[in-house]
């Protein structure tokens, strides 16, 4: 109900400036939909879902101060993934370090006709990968894109620690 309240809120005149920040980020309404982002009083509401399941709701916060996003209580990130219902049936797997970075690469591809490549978040560059991951996409191609700052090299690293068949893509 919550999350309902949410996504209905994102599209009415209170969530208008968040709408237009998703909008300059990139995202489209189909993605901004697809995905489930909402708006409550605390900032853009994440839906990590699992299949039917939901895993995990993150929030960006609406600040541009440290922390920028804050996980619901009772959210289960450690073990999962953002998106992973993407990777059934997928060639590739690209990881990103956000929700919103993931998106917004998986509607790009789409567009592209590449819509054979998931697109993965692990949560934050201060996450792991679970080891179902690592053996659910073991014998696709990896592609590892996350923030060029130290967090997301050291992340890079474990991942490519746990996934040697994936290729780092340098971000500027």
């Amino acid at each position: 109900r919550l999350l309902y309240i949410a996504r209905k809120n994102l599209y009415s005149v209170d969530g208008l400036r968040a709408l237009k920040w998703l909008y300059k980020r990139g995202l489209t309404d189909d993605t901004i939909r697809a995905a489930g982002l909402g708006l409550l009083k605390q900032g853009i509401t994440i839906e990590w879902r699992e299949g039917r399941k939901l895993t995990a709701i993150n929030v960006r916060l609406k600040t541009n101060d440290h922390p920028r996003y804050s996980f619901f209580g009772g959210s289960q990130v450690a073990g999962n993934l953002f998106n992973a219902d993407t990777i059934r049936g997928a060639k590739a797997v690209l990881f990103c370090e956000g929700e919103l970075d993931t998106l917004l690469a998986q509607q790009t591809l789409v567009r592209a006709n590449l819509s054979d490549c998931a697109c993965v978040s692990i949560g934050s560059a201060s996450q792991s990968i679970a080891p179902r991951w690592v053996s659910a996409i073991a014998d696709r191609e990896v592609l590892i894109a996350l923030d060029n700052d130290q967090a997301g090299i050291d992340c890079a690293d474990r991942l490519r620690a746990a996934l040697p068949n994936a290729k780092v893509i340098t971000l500027p």
